[in-house]
């Protein structure tokens, strides 16, 4: 049973809601905090032709005063909170008892003039979180992306016209709160564009080279290729982790090669530079997904939180050391998930028992062919090009 779901007039409201018909261009309205919801928007308008894309702004640039205030506000508490402490406690119980279907007065000044700006346009509007969605219901006409495999009970938000999501698994949670059917529109994995010509390639090479290192070892003249990514509030637990782990390659002749993707002017880059560990930075989303793209047909293995790229292990046959402990409502059901699909390799271990002996580890993992497996569980198993899919069922239907 879901906790702090809409009532019975809310539920009926999605009923009644119905896909809007036009060939306008789709507005986007983005909450750039964080890079997962973001990322959503970002791969939907990567795939839709020119002429579908209309207005496309932030939160931030649209508010003012008292709004753009409490933006600001929601922004660092997103940061602060994805660092642990006491704070990290206490912004997590707020989400978990906030409740988007019915705003509160924060959420309503924050309301204010995203309202006046979509009622500028009678274009549809895409938005990828569920405060948004609350926030905007009775004045747009939403298309709401909601592009996680996972589905906790904040993003189950009433209101929008029309709901994407990656599988009929996650359909069926919003069907249950009043959505019609065919409102919700399935598409497969939300996937980075720039990664999908690389997909099939790269995950022969993986495999093969994975089950050489399984049938020889690991050789400083084939080093396996680990790829660290942090979340966008890099938090502290995490930077531990990833600095210990980083440590313990160093003495391992080259046979483990790191290489870590970080944020300029980020907790992680000053980490990396000062330590002189090996890392990629970058200055945007883009530029992220272009360096990603860059190094992709290398990678053997990905360390991170479980939160978008899960995507890749489900996906891409990505073997993956998820970054623990978990912060927000996303990533523990994420971390659950990729676990039972086994495209997980830590099991039960807990990544702060292995960190300092990675490379013994990741020697351990060869030896019972568990990278080999991880990766085979984690592909071909769901479609990959979902933003292709998704723009083409706005296209014919809007």
């Amino acid at each position: 049973m879901l906790t702090g779901m809409p009532g019975r007039d809310a539920g009926l409201f999605c009923a009644l809601a119905t896909l809007y018909p036009t060939s306008m261009p789709i507005d986007f309205l983005y909450t750039n905090i964080g890079r997962g919801h973001p990322h959503y928007l970002d791969g939907l308008r990567q795939s839709l032709a020119a002429d579908h894309v209309g207005r496309v702004t932030d939160v931030f640039s649209v508010s003012g005063g008292a709004g753009r205030a409490a933006w600001e506000l929601a922004r660092y508490l997103y940061y602060r909170g994805g660092r642990g402490g006491a704070t990290a406690r206490w912004y997590n119980r707020l989400r978990r008892t906030t409740d988007y279907n019915n705003p509160s007065l924060a959420q309503r000044v924050m309301a204010d003039d995203l309202k006046r700006w979509c009622r500028k346009s009678a274009a549809p509007l895409a938005v990828a979180h569920p405060a948004l969605v609350g926030m905007l219901a009775a004045d747009s006409k939403l298309l709401y992306v909601h592009g996680e495999l996972v589905v906790p009970d904040e993003a189950l938000v009433c209101g929008a016209r029309w709901v994407a999501v990656p599988t009929e698994a996650a359909a069926q949670h919003f069907i249950e709160i009043g959505y019609e059917r065919d409102q919700v529109r399935v598409h497969g994995l939300g996937i980075e564009p720039e990664l999908i010509p690389h997909a099939v390639s790269s995950y022969n090479h993986r495999l093969d080279r994975l089950r050489r290192f399984e049938e020889n070892g690991l050789s400083a003249n084939e080093p396996i290729s680990v790829a660290i990514f942090s979340s966008g509030a890099e938090p502290a637990p995490h930077l531990d982790l990833i600095g210990r782990l980083l440590k313990s390659t160093e003495r391992t002749s080259g046979a483990v090669r790191a290489l870590v993707f970080a944020a300029e002017g980020g907790r992680l880059e000053r980490l990396c530079q000062q330590r002189s560990f090996p890392c990629v930075s970058f200055a945007s989303r883009n530029d992220l997904n272009q360096a990603t793209a860059g190094q992709w047909e290398t990678f053997d293995l990905l360390i991170a939180p479980p939160h978008e790229r899960v995507n890749w292990a489900l996906g891409l046959g990505l073997p993956m050391v998820p970054l623990t402990p978990t912060f927000g409502s996303f990533a523990p059901l994420n971390l659950d998930l990729i676990r039972r699909a086994g495209v997980a390799v830590d099991g039960d271990t807990r990544i702060e028992t292995i960190v300092d002996e990675f490379p013994s580890y990741v020697e351990h993992l060869l030896k019972r062919q568990q990278l080999s497996q991880a990766a085979q569980r984690g592909w071909s198993k769901l479609p990959i090009d979902g933003f292709t899919r998704l723009a083409a069922l706005i296209a014919s239907d809007l």
